[in-house]
């Protein structure tokens, strides 16, 4: 067995109050002020309403004059099942029981709107973000601003016309389509396990790989890099940028800065700080230069040797203070004691 349950009217309301010039003034009967009601049917049609209200009031009377007009309307077409939602937290509470009201001014609208209110067999009433109620501020905003006098209409006609393509959308299809040539640029070369491709990639065009870790890596890794035609670059904390090299190009780098022409075969950490200095960078050069470095003929005969013992020494030092014997070997006495030697 299904029940059906039947969905409610609904409605936004809000108010707007403000000065003809913009400025701030101490008497809110000088500002113009109008209300904005939007009713929402059970079938989800959309009946907005618009009013400009004759004279001046403060932002809480006007947010009272726009619910006492929303339940107004509401009874003429005798809506039985009403949700009223609005962004003035103070008006709701206040209409609840939940605040005191404390301003003289508000009592005859809180009379005035608790009266209606007890006028419906079925009502909730509920607080929402401002955001969620844009449409009933629009309508009170233009009515506040239009001003109109009493016993006069306007009817505005909002419709959805586009005449020029949207910037931003001409933007990401220019930028889509130098993706696509990027990638497939990228993706013609010889070696398909080049580090530096998922961030020139992402660094043209935003694009990430498919695994979730390597796209947390490359997305955390970007911000050391830049890319100035086609061509991938590291800060470096010196602020240079040092030119990124594949695999295939670190053998040649590292041979020709460690014994090439002004080579002077140094040590491992030396060759990567002389690497670095010249402006080339690729992410395993402290290991690749370890590795280079060791391996190296010439330093094999020509390095220094260490002589130092495979093991520390080991002290050998007497447990019990005094207790070892001491010996002595010495040959005949001559001449001989019995002559008084």
């Amino acid at each position: 067995m299904q029940i059906e349950i039947k969905k409610g009217w609904e409605m936004y309301f809000d108010g707007a109050s403000r000065s003809p010039d913009g400025e701030t003034r101490n008497d809110p009967r000088n500002n113009q002020a109008g209300i904005g009601i939007v009713f929402v049917t059970p079938e989800g049609s959309i009946i907005p309403h618009s009013f400009s209200l004759t004279e001046g009031c403060s932002n809480n009377e006007v947010e009272y004059e726009a619910i006492i007009a929303g339940l107004e309307l509401s009874l003429e077409v005798s809506i039985d099942d009403l949700t009223i939602y609005e962004d003035s937290e103070l008006i709701i509470k206040q209409l609840k029981g939940d605040y005191q009201i404390r301003k003289p001014n508000l009592f005859p609208y809180y009379e005035r709107g608790d009266y209606l209110l007890s006028k419906f067999p079925k009502l909730h009433i509920q607080h929402v973000r401002r955001g969620e109620n844009g449409r009933a501020d629009a309508l009170a905003s233009l009515a506040a601003s239009l001003g109109l006098s009493e016993n006069k209409e306007m009817t505005i006609t909002v419709g959805a016309r586009r005449i020029l393509q949207p910037y931003e959308k001409v933007a990401v299809d220019v930028q889509m389509e130098e993706v696509l040539t990027m990638s497939k640029r990228l993706e013609g070369r010889d070696d398909p396990l080049d580090w530096r491709l998922p961030f020139m990639v992402y660094l043209q065009g935003g694009r990430l790989p498919d695994d979730r870790a390597k796209r947390a890596e490359v997305r955390r890794r970007s911000v050391q890099f830049v890319m100035w035609k086609d061509t991938l670059y590291k800060r470096s904390l010196d602020g240079m940028l040092l030119r990124c090299f594949a695999k295939d190009k670190v053998e040649e780098v590292m041979r020709e800065v460690y014994s090439g022409a002004c080579g002077g075969h140094q040590s491992a950490p030396k060759l990567q700080m002389q690497i670095k200095r010249l402006g080339y960078y690729w992410p395993t050069m402290i290991a690749d230069c370890i590795g280079f470095a060791k391996r190296c003929q010439a330093c094999q005969f020509h390095g220094d040797f260490s002589h130092s013992p495979p093991e520390p020494l080991h002290f050998t030092v007497c447990s019990w203070l005094f207790a070892a014997w001491g010996m002595d070997a010495i040959g005949p006495f001559t001449p001989p004691s019995s002559k008084g030697h």
